[in-house]
């Protein structure tokens, strides 16, 4: 059920009580399967990160589309995924509380969760936890790349911690995990050549483990900006991309091979002189941290500021014809970030709503 009681399946768009996060079901089927077309003609597979939609039931049909499993942000995200059903769930940044510690070893009993690790005191606090419980957790030895966020360096040090790893009791070595980054803004030739240059760093790093005996499983890396070249870069055995399954206008600036599915449906409330527009969404229902979100089909209308309940747009052509009540479309700047502003999700198609989603992971 909408958690707006008025809304109701097969309501027209116009009909729709505001704001509500949408999204156009013929576009989004139309980036699945391109993605899902892509990874059937490469050996690498597609594990899709959800922290882009938070929605369950989009994770299911990435996974009946091909996807051999999920990323997830946190483990409260992955937690969500792995209660829906969904069994084979990488989380890409380290847990290190011993609170969540407990959590992921109580949870893969029930999946085939798997955690990456970045120094041999977190990985042995882990194992021994697990090993208590005996449970063995699948894992990635994160290696530090350009973004520098977490990760252990490359090469030596990086073959030390594998080491480590595969000698715990309650630890399973899988492979090596290492995100290079999507580099917006960058031209393409100047993205590719980086991407490869990062991905031959964490290939020289699988094949240190690999002469020391060990088997490297999995290497996981890339994103929806650089799919095709982790997709096809020898040893890379999955690809983290998220966003392409429904895009938003930053990342569709630079990556236009995928179609923008999502919008956020507004209403105009008000008219104060013959450029001046408020709709009824506001921060709290579009973010800005990749800049302001702008209308998708009205010409010669954009936003100029976004205020808490109150989005603020301005009429580039005073004779166009706005009034109070009329619907305008939003195209979110950042779609990650909008997803986590709403509890539903709209699925639209011809302009009628078809299908209602809860965005169950939001807020983790």
């Amino acid at each position: 059920m909408s958690r707006l009681k008025g809304n109701r399946i097969g309501m027209h768009k116009n009909e729709i009580e505001t704001p509500v996060l949408m999204v156009d079901l013929d576009v989004m089927e139309r980036n699945l399967k391109k993605m899902a077309d892509f990874f059937e003609g490469v050996k690498a597979k597609l594990r899709p990160h959800t922290k882009s939609h938070k929605t369950p039931a989009l994770a299911h049909k990435q996974i009946e589309a091909g996807a051999i499993g999920i990323c997830c942000g946190s483990l409260d995200e992955a937690q969500v995924m792995i209660a829906a059903g969904i069994r084979d769930v990488l989380v890409t940044r380290e847990i290190v509380l011993p609170g969540e510690i407990a959590r992921a070893i109580g949870l893969a009993r029930h999946s085939d969760i798997m955690i990456p690790v970045d120094n041999q005191e977190l990985a042995e606090r882990i194992s021994q936890a697990a090993a208590m419980k005996g449970v063995k957790v699948r894992t990635l030895v994160d290696v530090r790349t350009r973004l520098g966020r977490c990760g252990v360096p490359p090469g030596q040090p990086a073959l030390s911690l594998a080491r480590r790893v595969n000698q715990l009791k309650g630890l399973r070595l899988m492979g090596l995990m290492g995100y290079e980054g999507s580099m917006h803004g960058w031209e393409a030739s100047k993205r590719e050549a980086t991407c490869r240059e990062e991905l031959a760093i964490l290939m020289d790093t699988k094949e240190r483990i690999e002469r020391d005996g060990m088997e490297v499983e999995i290497v996981s890396a890339g994103a929806s900006s650089t799919y095709r070249v982790a997709g096809t870069y020898p040893g890379v055995t999955e690809v983290q991309a998220g966003s392409y399954l429904t895009m938003d206008g930053e990342y569709h600036s630079w990556f236009p091979e995928f179609e923008i599915a999502l919008s956020v449906l507004t209403t105009v409330i008000n008219r104060s002189s013959p450029k001046g527009i408020a709709t009824d969404a506001g921060k709290k229902k579009l973010t800005e941290d990749e800049g302001l979100p702008q209308p998708k089909e009205f010409e010669g209308i954009k936003v100029v500021a976004l205020h808490e309940e109150h989005g603020i747009l301005e009429l580039l052509d005073p004779h166009k014809k706005v009034k109070i009540g009329d619907k305008i479309e939003i195209i979110p700047s950042h779609g990650c970030t909008t997803f986590n502003l709403y509890d539903q999700v709209y699925g639209m198609r011809d302009d009628h709503l078809e299908v209602i989603w809860d965005v169950v992971a939001r807020g983790t």
